[in-house]
């Protein structure tokens, strides 16, 4: 699957970039929005920028602009997003309900940028202007007039104004000339969409896990919440990235699925579970890439349980669950795990192994897939187990995988 997102530039008088504009795009093919619900196209944008591909790639840590609907402006997860590099555009669709202008002005208050988005004066549009910190306006379809009073009215209250639509240079020069500090629109440059490959959570994964995720707080079983997705590559990956990003990001890297999970906090992991899960439904055919990196990751953690290659079963659990990895994103490794963080040793098992007990039991598991006999009993031995015990740990993990994925693979 294709991760996509749009990001049209915002500049400030002096042509420099300010800001991007992030924009829900369905189709490659077709760089324009196609959403049928909003909720969710914000919901996609959120995930793509601060999850998936990093507000950092897409924006190089300038400010991103993100529409939000009524119901996204009153859901708890925008407080986990960073306010120095989030704008909050407030929908024209959006009514001015109390409840709309607490949620704005406690927002505001967090230090979040809020914008009002295609923005029509009126008496009951202008309840927003308090809330503001910028007023876009429409300059293909607004009159002079307007373009002109709402400036003069509340530039001394602090509100800066950006013209949108700037579509010639005639308009640019007078959005100039009226007061305006900031300049979007095809004069400059039209959306560019940004891809790139995605894993998606298995759907029965994501069924369990929407079921457990209705229990309260108190009730909330992590322990199993943490198994489910240990053996999903897509949700381990998303995982990982959104613990270390500018959210959670703290010297203490984070390097499991238990710890992400730690970190993040249950009310926030509600949130975020549900995003990403609500994304994954639908693509209900795993790739069987993804089923052999399951099995993968069950054979290294046997085999570290039976020959007690140490403490960390998890560590051995997660190299085999990205062993495949580099194939399934088209990347290499050296790309992949420089954007989460992951331990030494899982890292030169598959980058650049030696003769640890990471990279033996990662080269018994490769060659064992092969047929490359000569190269698994090899490694085997260094290990201390025969060819004949890890027939039994393939056979046993693969009908369990056979068993698990029967469902979806058919």
């Amino acid at each position: 699957m294709e991760i996509l997102v749009a990001r049209q530039p915002i500049f400030d008088r002096n042509l420099k970039v300010f800001a991007y504009e992030l924009l829900y795009r369905g189709n490659a093919a077709v760089n324009e929005y196609n959403a049928q619900d909003g909720d969710a196209a914000t919901k996609a944008v959120i995930v793509a920028a601060f999850m998936d591909i990093g507000i950092e790639n897409i924006t190089g840590n300038k400010p991103g602009f993100i529409n939000f609907t009524e119901n996204m402006l009153k859901d708890d997860i925008v407080k986990t997003l960073p306010n120095k590099q989030l704008g909050v555009e407030v929908l024209e669709s959006v009514e001015p309900t109390p409840d709309v202008l607490e949620a704005c002005g406690e927002l505001k208050d967090l230090g979040y940028t809020i914008v009002l988005d295609d923005f029509l004066y009126n008496i009951e549009t202008r309840k927003f202007i308090n809330c503001a910190n910028i007023i876009k306006m429409d300059f293909r379809n607004t009159p002079d007039e307007a373009l002109k009073h709402i400036v003069a009215k509340y530039r001394l209250n602090g509100v800066k104004f950006l013209a949108e639509k700037v579509e010639s240079k005639e308009e640019f020069l007078k959005a100039k000339a009226y007061g305006y500090d900031y300049f979007q629109g095809y004069y400059f440059c039209k959306p560019s969409v940004i891809q790139q490959k995605d894993i998606m959570p298995l759907q029965m994964n994501s069924l369990e896990l929407l079921e457990l995720l209705q229990a309260s707080d108190q009730e909330l079983n992590i322990t199993k919440i943490a198994s489910i997705i240990s053996y999903d590559p897509g949700m381990t990956y998303k995982l990982l990235k959104l613990a270390n990003s500018v959210m959670y990001g703290s010297r203490n890297q984070i390097k499991s699925v238990n710890a992400s999970l730690v970190r993040i906090g249950v009310k926030e992991l509600r949130s975020w579970l549900f995003y990403i899960l609500m994304q994954g439904m639908n693509k209900n055919k795993p790739d069987e890439l993804i089923k052999q990196s399951v099995y993968r990751a069950k054979a290294a953690a046997e085999i570290c349980r039976r020959k007690k290659l140490g403490d960390d079963v998890d560590s051995f659990s997660l190299m085999g669950l990205f062993s495949l990895m580099d194939v399934m994103l088209d990347a290499s490794f050296d790309q992949i795990l420089s954007s989460i963080n992951i331990s030494e040793n899982i890292k030169t098992a598959l980058t650049d192994p030696g003769d640890d007990a990471y990279s033996v039991v990662m080269r018994l598991i490769s060659a064992y897939d092969i047929a490359e006999w000569g190269e698994a009993e090899e490694a085997a031995k260094i290990i201390g187990i025969t060819l004949g015990e890890y027939k039994d740990i393939y056979l046993e993990i693969t009908a369990w995988c056979d068993e698990r994925y029967a469902k979806i693979l058919t």
